[in-house]
């Protein structure tokens, strides 16, 4: 099992703290970034000191029906391969806001690391819209 399938340690942490608790092949053990694969399919909530390691898919999944929050991949084909990614939120029949920071598209030659940070920044978007929300 590659670990490149995997979100990092750090990513998966803060999954756990906003209540990500989908089923996953593997987890890390007791808060080190050494990961464990499971036979059954293995949730946070199951887990007390473990957390819960998922691919980078189903982040995207959950983040899209937990959240509303799309996270889509691009590829530019000019030269070398290289990623980028946007991330648009959903609110109702036919309105879709692009709430990337990074409206210039910046490269990444890394497909995870695009991933990864595409995700580090669809979790930020949660944390600044649950403060915009307890401050109303």
């Amino acid at each position: 099992m590659k670990k490149s399938l995997f979100v990092s340690l750090e990513i998966a942490r803060k999954l756990k703290e906003k209540s990500f608790d989908e089923p996953c092949m593997a987890y890390y053990k007791n808060d080190f970034d050494d990961f464990v694969k499971c036979e059954i399919p293995t949730k946070n909530s199951e887990h007390g000191f473990s957390i819960a390691l998922p691919i980078h898919q189903q982040v995207i999944d959950w983040f899209k029906k937990k959240h509303n929050i799309y996270i889509i991949e691009q590829l530019d084909m000019t030269c070398d391969p290289k990623y980028c990614y946007e991330i648009y939120k959903y609110e109702y029949f036919g309105n879709w806001e692009l709430v990337s920071k990074r409206p210039d598209m910046f490269l990444y030659l890394d497909p995870v690391e695009n991933l990864n940070t595409a995700i580090e920044e669809a979790l930020e978007l949660i944390e600044n819209n649950k403060k915009q929300d307890e401050s109303n």
